[in-house]
Parts: C-alpha cells; structure tokens; sequence
C-alpha cells in the first residue's frame, strides 16, 4: 500500500510508534472496507507501538461496522479510541473496540437499538436479522462496560418516545460507560461552543456535521469537506476509478451470492441468512463427526475387547482338548492295563482282549465288575493240584475217556484208517 494513497491515517506512520487514524462520517460498504485496509497494513507492515483511532461517526450499517469492530478487537497491538465529536449508534461500537476508550469533555455518545432504515427492502428474515444483532451489540456493551444486561437494554431502548440514550462525558461517567481518567479535558471555550452549536439538534448526521466542524476550527483533525465528511489526506480518487471499483463490488457481490445458490440481485439480509444457515450446518456437521469418531474409537474398543476374549477362548479351548486328550489316553491306558491283568490271570483268552477293550470303552465300570467276578485260573489249578482226590479222579476218568474214544474211533476208521459205515 502507497502511503500517499492513505485516507484514514493521520501523520506519518512509524515502527515502534504512535499511528494516529480516524474514522470521520457514515459507517457502510466503502468507509469500513477502506479503514480496515489501513488497519491492516499498519498493524501487519509498520508495527506501530499503538494505534489511536479518532472517531467522530453518525453510525451506519451494523453488518458492515462489526467486521471493523472484530478487526480492532483482535489486534494484537495496543488501540486507544477516542470520541472527538459524535459516536452514535455503530460507532459507538466501534469505539467500545478500544483496548482503552475516551471521550472528549464536550463530545457525545448515542446508544440504541439496531433497524433497517429501508422498510421497503423488508423481508420475513429482517426481524431475525435485527434481533441477532440487537443481542450482539448488547453483549458487547455488557462486557465493554461492565454494566448488567438489564442495563444495557433499558440505555438501547431508552425512555419513552426516545430512540436511545445520548451521553456527554459526564453523563457517560456518571452511568458507568465511563471511567472519569477517560475523560480527555478541553478549554472551557470549545465546550461552551459545542454546547451552543448543538442545542436543540437531534439528528445524529447532523451532529456529526457540526462536530466535525469544531473539529476542524480546533485544528487536531481536519476532515474532507465532502458530502459524507471521510477524512482524507490526498485528493479522493477519480470517478472512473470509481466506477471500475463499484463493478469489481457488484461482480463480487454477484459471485458470492452465485457460490451461495442465491440470485445475484438478492438481498444483503439473504446473504447473512444463507451464511448464517450455513455456519450453522458446519456446525451440525462438527457435532455428528464428533459423535461418529466417539462410537468409533468406542467400537474400536469394543473390537479390541471382543479380539481378546476370543483369543482368551481359543487359549482355554486348547487346554481343555489337551485336558480331555490326557485324559482319554489315560482311561484307554487304564483298559488296556486292566484287561491285560485279566488275560494275565487267565479269566479271559487274549484273542477276546479287543472285544473286552471295545466293551470297556462303552461301559468300564460293568467290564471290571463281570472281570473282577471271575477267579483266577492259576488259583483253580492250585485247588486242583492241592485236593488228592480230585487229581485220582481226574487221572482215571481220563484214561477211562481216553479208551472210549480209541473204541469209537477205530469202530469208525477201522485200524487201517478206512471210513465205515457207522450203525
């Protein structure tokens, strides 16, 4: 940025300094667009040690004053505000941006509620559209001035057939807006003069007009003399820049509304609707992504928790097999031994030992009883062997046993071997 192209900063503008500006006239479209450039290019290119800005305003449009108000409040470096004549309506917003805020012994304040002017330009959102802003302003107020909400509405509202509440410095002081070191004093002349100026003028252009007189008679800031009183030091740029200017507005202004689905001729009002609308989807949006990544890294848990229970199981499945496994093989080692001991004592022959194992296998506890049952056979050979009659007895009825047979054989064979025919 040119420095002799600067409209709202007074003097020289230098690092580690005092930059001077002022915000003289109507608050719309054109002056906030302009004073926020030079804001801007002071506070990001010549880092002044504080920014003083000199406010002498009838108000204007809120929509475009609160980008200027939100631009001030979020500078990081220090910015006084000074009243030098008038500060109504949205400048006095502007001014409540300061880090500090003074007022001149002889200038005025004007607070009240935020309208639209044009009733013909009235939609069903405008309503909304002033209520939204009306809540705005009084929370600024409040938390400017230190002052309850309760008191904040009843200065905007003002009394009965008033539209606001206008203050001088004392007045601001004795309400509270105002600390009385804020106050910067001036001669007793110039408050007299201001006094008699503005006696019976209600108007707020109009006491922008004359204050923005006295403030050139006083010769701290002289304004242009032009039709909306924005200072200027250089000569105001031609009409064709002008004109290039208002075509690049409307083409932008047509392109915003052309990206926001709106005609290009709609109104401003729609345009903060449709914003307003859409930050509020955007908001919507962040609160079910929020949702969705809680039930996600919830279900991540969840998978985490279930993964481990399912290894946990295979783990105590693995065991209870190799459990059972052991087990088998003993129970089987158990029937083999047992019908291995009772093959061993004679009570069965072995070849029988796969079907008693089978047996054993179905029902091991009816196997060892019908086995357990069964005496030895060695014990009955000893019976046999120990009882002398029973060894007589069974020698002589087998010899008897064996000459029968030999008789009955050779009856058959006949003594040469061949088959006859039995009677």
């Amino acid at each position: 940025m040119k420095v002799d192209e600067l409209k709202y900063v007074v003097g020289e503008a230098q690092e580690a300094k005092p930059v001077y500006m002022r915000f003289y006239g109507k608050i719309d479209e054109e002056s906030t667009r302009n004073f926020n450039d030079e804001f801007l290019w002071i506070q990001d290119y010549v880092k002044p040690s504080k920014i003083v800005i000199s406010i002498n305003s009838e108000g204007g449009s809120v929509l475009y004053g609160m980008g200027t108000f939100s631009i001030i409040q979020q500078c990081p470096i220090e910015v006084e505000t000074i009243v030098e004549g008038l500060a109504a309506s949205m400048a006095s917003v502007l001014w409540a941006a300061g880090t500090r805020s003074y007022m001149r012994d002889y200038s005025i304040l004007m607070i009240h509620n935020p309208f639209i002017r044009d009733e013909k330009s009235c939609n069903p959102d405008n309503e909304q559209i002033v209520n939204a802003f009306q809540k705005q302003i009084e929370t600024i107020y409040h938390k400017r001035f230190g002052l309850t909400k309760a008191k904040v509405r009843e200065i905007m509202d003002g009394k009965e057939g008033c539209d606001g509440t206008y203050f001088d410095a004392k007045s601001a002081v004795n309400a509270g807006i105002l600390s009385a070191e804020c106050v910067l004093k001036t001669s007793k002349q110039v408050c007299n003069k201001v006094k008699d100026q503005i006696e019976g003028v209600v108007e707020a252009n109009a006491l922008q007009k004359i204050m923005a007189s006295i403030n050139t008679e006083l010769g701290d800031f002289k304004p242009l003399d032009d039709s909306s009183s924005i200072p200027n030091q250089n000569q105001i740029e031609n009409s064709n820049s002008q004109k290039t200017m208002d075509k690049e507005q409307e083409f932008a202004f047509g392109s915003v509304c052309a990206q926001l689905g709106l005609e290009k001729t709609s109104e401003v009002s729609a345009v903060i609707t449709r914003i307003d609308a859409l930050k509020n989807a955007e908001n919507k949006v962040a609160e079910i992504q929020a949702s969705y990544n809680a039930l996600k890294i919830q279900k991540e848990g969840l998978d985490a928790q279930l993964t481990n229970v399912k290894n946990e199981l295979t783990t105590v499945k693995n065991e209870l097999k190799s459990y059972k496994d052991a087990e088998e093989a003993k129970r089987k080692e158990t029937i083999e031994q047992f019908v291995d001991n009772a093959i061993a004592e004679g009570k069965i022959n072995s070849d029988a030992k796969p079907k008693w194992v089978e047996m054993a296998q179905n029902d091991f506890e009816m196997v060892q009883a019908t086995l357990n049952s069964i005496p030895k056979r060695d014990k009955i050979s000893a019976e046999i062997a120990n009882d002398p009659a029973n060894i007589e007895n069974a020698k002589n009825q087998m010899t008897e046993a064996e000459k029968k047979m030999a008789k009955a054989v050779e009856a058959v064979v006949g003594t040469d071997f061949q088959f006859k025919t039995l009677d």
